[in-house]
């Protein structure tokens, strides 16, 4: 019984008190194409690049594709990019 219950708190200790590094090293974030301009592009590119994690940005306005290199040592989070979409007036429908 005290050997679970030993066990039992490792595992918490390790899952609440250990920072754990992300394996998230590419993203590919898609849109609607038709609902993004020329013009668009570019403002995607100013917007995304200033979310902090991103290492390259490579957008592909025809097809409604962003592909990104993300440092794994930065937190992933999806509000930096639904806020940067907004912000250009697309919707994300894809995030993978």
């Amino acid at each position: 019984m005290r050997n679970k219950w030993r066990i039992s708190l490792s595992f918490l200790f390790l899952i609440c008190f250990q920072q754990l590094p992300a394996e998230i090293q590419e993203l590919t974030i898609s849109w609607n194409a038709f609902k993004c301009q020329s013009t668009c592009i570019q403002q995607i590119q100013k917007h995304f690049s200033t979310i902090k994690g991103i290492k390259n940005l490579n957008v592909n306005g025809s097809s409604g594709v962003a592909d990104i290199e993300w440092d794994p040592n930065e937190p992933l989070s999806y509000e930096p990019f639904r806020y940067a979409a907004a912000a250009v007036g697309i919707n994300i429908n894809t995030m993978r």
